[in-house]
């Protein structure tokens, strides 16, 4: 089944993606629970869904360019005891660790990411990713918003995000579907 479910083309597109919920949404989770003996089994199959499109996002994308030394995960998924085991298992024997051993909560990473786009942009330093978001070159995106006894609006770029700047971050991961490598810079 696992196997069957992976030959979905979502799964075969290179990063950077971002996951449909049009097409994994309730009908793709009706569909997988026809065959679901119980709830447990239902959760059994999406875990270890999970974890093996993750293992296979690594073998194709990352392993065979880099080797790293530990694998960090964030997000809500960090926090699923089973779902870490089935990627300690599956990427072993890289260590997989959450992002709270680097002083990270991992519920914290949009915070953290956020945070870190907005010191960049007040330096004035690329933070965006031109694959991702298919400008032609690095970009400084963001606004500074101030209040009015500051001053008007200060933009940084053409860009229209908007930041709130509530602390900064010294590095950030690159991240693929939740997962990261340590590639840790000062911004």
């Amino acid at each position: 089944l696992i196997e069957r479910l992976l030959r979905d083309p979502y799964f075969r597109r290179p990063p950077p993606k971002s996951l449909e919920r049009t097409r994994f949404g309730e009908d793709y989770l009706q569909r997988l629970s026809r065959p679901a003996k119980s709830l447990q089994d239902l959760l059994a199959t999406l875990s270890l869904l999970t974890a093996r499109s993750i293992e296979d996002a690594y073998r194709r994308f990352i392993l065979p360019r880099r080797r790293p030394r530990e694998i960090i995960v964030s997000g809500g998924g960090a926090l699923n005891k089973h779902l870490m085991s089935l990627l300690a298992w599956r990427l072993a024997p890289i260590p997989v660790r959450t992002s709270a051993v680097l002083g990270l909560p991992p519920l914290a990473k949009e915070a953290a990411c956020f945070a870190w786009l907005a010191a960049r942009a007040l330096r004035r330093r690329p933070n965006s990713c031109d694959r991702a978001t298919g400008a032609r070159g690095e970009r400084v995106l963001g606004k500074l918003i101030l209040p009015a006894i500051f001053g008007a609006l200060i933009p940084l770029t053409s860009g229209c995000a908007a930041v709130a700047v509530t602390g900064a971050v010294e590095g950030i991961s690159y991240t693929l579907s939740n997962v990261a490598y340590r590639t840790f810079t000062a911004p």
